[in-house]
């Protein structure tokens, strides 16, 4: 792959990862919680705020909606081991550590 198909990869990717909450839900979702109320509960987003960023990861095909339940697609699934390496880099170099 080229060094600009790359950057644009990447650009693409920050895009669906880089709100404040996308990761957060995506990891719920992946770990089973599925309801509306369960998924406020466990991420602390207001009800708005919710609403519209499951519309906005509806829209781009990480999740799918069924039955007022919230289900990862195959595309949304494959955005968690990223976040696995993700959490696995910060626990390596900032748990436990003041930010400074």
């Amino acid at each position: 792959m080229n060094e600009h198909k790359e950057q644009l990869c990447v650009a693409h990717a920050t895009e669906i990862l880089g709100d404040k909450w996308t990761p957060k839900l995506v990891l719920a979702l992946s770990q089973g919680c599925s309801g509306f109320c369960a998924m406020q509960d466990e991420s602390g987003i207001n009800p708005r705020t919710l609403s519209m960023r499951l519309a906005k990861l509806e829209s781009m095909g990480i999740v799918d909606k069924n039955n007022e339940k919230y289900i990862l697609t195959k595309k949304g699934l494959d955005l968690v081991p990223i976040l696995e390496a993700m959490a696995a880099w910060g626990n390596k170099h900032y748990a436990g550590k003041n930010d400074k």
